[in-house]
């Protein structure tokens, strides 16, 4: 037993480790038998010391630029995919049942569907416009959409076949929404995705004579070390979500 083993290592002669000091050991500290929801291996909890490690050296090295630069010229960039149905992964039903099912519009339209790239400056300010890539089966905006489409000065709306974000869009991106609204020198912090980190890419779009670098956040460890993973996406995805819902079930909000 290992506190049976910690107390002879400490010169602790008579100590047990009785069923009772078991039972109150882990009343003191809280532990109760909970049901395993991830198994891993030593590998992999050596691995995560070694991912809180490139995090931290990550960021001590962004540190630098906001203070060199300023922190209006340091920018995050990060894409957040969205359902065009929002559902809820719980409802009643009769206790013992087995199987559960919901009705749905649409079930293609309960997985990605549309996504969303903000960027945000190291003094918390977006950049606008942000970008929405929807989802349409010819990978472009029709003239219908194109005529019914929502259009706002804060928006730039792509279209591709999976909703997702594609090189070309990141060009465009690039092209039409990252450079034009900011200033030379910027830093642009991304996370290693070769969609969009693509040196080759960027230096084809990037405006002559500005000043500009990728910091790439170290694989593995954008969900500690990326602005808006840790800051932004999922608060920003929440409050979306209750807009919606207020916006689509007012008696139920004011209830």
């Amino acid at each position: 037993m290992w506190a049976v083993r910690k107390a002879r290592e400490i010169g602790m002669t008579t100590f047990n480790g009785s069923a009772g000091w078991l039972s109150k050991f882990k009343t003191a500290n809280r532990i109760v038998s909970r049901k395993v929801t991830k198994f891993i291996t030593r590998a992999s909890s050596s691995s995560a010391v070694e991912i809180a490690t490139f995090a931290t050296s990550f960021v001590d090295r962004v540190f630098p630029y906001i203070h060199n630069y300023g922190p209006d010229c340091v920018y995050n960039t990060d894409q957040s995919g969205f359902n065009l149905e929002i559902h809820s992964g719980r409802t009643l039903d009769t206790k013992g049942v087995r199987h559960v099912e919901a009705t749905a519009q649409s079930i293609s339209s309960m997985t990605h569907s549309y996504t969303i790239q903000p960027t945000m400056s190291a003094s918390g300010r977006l950049l606008s416009p942000l970008l929405v890539v929807l989802k349409e089966s010819s990978g472009r905006l029709g003239p219908r959409v194109q005529k019914t489409v929502f259009v706002a000065e804060n928006l730039y709306v792509m279209a591709s076949k999976s909703g997702k974000v594609s090189k070309e869009i990141v060009s465009t991106w690039f092209t039409c929404v990252f450079f034009p609204n900011v200033h030379s020198p910027a830093t642009l912090i991304l996370d290693s995705l070769s969609t969009q980190n693509n040196d080759e890419l960027i230096q084809k779009v990037r405006p002559a004579n500005f000043e500009f670098e990728v910091l790439t956040i170290p694989p593995g460890t954008t969900s500690i070390a990326q602005p808006l993973d840790v800051f932004f996406s999922d608060n920003g995805r929440i409050l979306f979500e209750n807009f919606l819902i207020m916006l689509l079930c007012p008696k139920l909000m004011s209830n």
